[in-house]
């Protein structure tokens, strides 16, 4: 089901299950559904700054971040900008590090907005978050949930009068327990190494982790369909987080001046 979404979220560009069988990787079992364009190998941040309280440093193709003793944490910014764009990363914290991903980092006049992915034991839980100039939150407000392989884009909310609750997305019943086929454990694991993908595109994002059931949000701003910026990756409290395996595919970029698709921009919005 994902990887037909992923063909048609990437515009007929066939996708391609990647998957890496090496004997020493913890999540051999999750494979890639998508071609990245770029995927991260340094041991340097070139092509990343940070913002906030936090130490980052890359290795051999990780990025490590530790947040400074008694701050809010920090952020490790990509230098590029994506409107419309599918990201793969391989994710753990150790102690209680906590961490997130920020897509469309957009810089507004007090700081920066964009659409938040909250990482952790509930899975992933996607916000509309404000921070300041320094990178320190502000606000976040859940997204309406919204989702499923039909939809490209997110229809309206429903009018107050109808609006039964947050609703939520379809959600398979559990097998029986004597089935022959046992199903992956797609759980968040505590201190070891999980996947995320996520795809953001027109005024909605969808992510999967560790290869499980999606979980889908539905952006309501005014700049749902024209919002632009980077990707980032948080982290707080006291521990590490390590990202691996960090790939981007760009979808598309849209010119909001002329309504038409648009060559997408650099950093600095040119």
């Amino acid at each position: 089901m994902k990887s037909l979404f992923c063909s048609i979220l990437f515009l007929g560009s066939a996708c391609a299950v990647l998957a890496q069988a090496a004997a020493d990787q913890p999540l051999s079992e999750f494979g890639l559904t998508f071609p990245p364009d770029t995927t991260f190998t340094g041991s340097t941040l070139d092509g990343w700054h940070v913002l906030g309280d936090a130490e980052w440093s890359a290795h051999n193709g990780e990025l490590i971040g530790r947040a400074k003793a008694g701050s809010n944490g920090g952020w490790l910014v990509l230098d590029e900008s994506y409107q419309d764009v599918g990201l793969h990363t391989k994710f753990m914290t150790t102690g209680n590090a906590a961490t997130a991903v920020l897509l469309r980092m957009e810089k507004t006049a007090d700081g920066y907005q964009g659409v938040l992915l909250d990482l952790g034991a509930d899975g992933v839980t996607s916000y509309h978050v404000t921070l300041d100039a320094s990178g320190h939150e502000i606000s976040r407000d859940e997204l309406r949930r919204a989702g499923g392989i039909n939809y490209r884009m997110a229809p309206p909310p429903p009018p107050e009068s109808e609006n039964r609750g947050r609703g939520g997305n379809f959600r398979r019943p559990e097998p029986p327990a004597d089935l022959p086929v046992v199903a992956p454990n797609t759980d968040f694991r505590a201190h070891s190494w999980n996947q995320l993908e996520t795809f953001i595109e027109t005024n909605m994002v969808r992510s999967f982790l560790n290869s499980g059931r999606e979980s889908g949000g539905a952006i309501d701003t005014d700049n749902a369909m024209t919002a632009y910026g980077p990707v980032a990756f948080y982290v707080g409290g006291a521990g590490e987080v390590r990202l691996k395996d960090v790939m981007l595919k760009d979808v598309v970029s849209r010119d909001p001046d002329r309504g038409t698709l648009a060559p997408v921009r650099d950093s600095a919005g040119q």
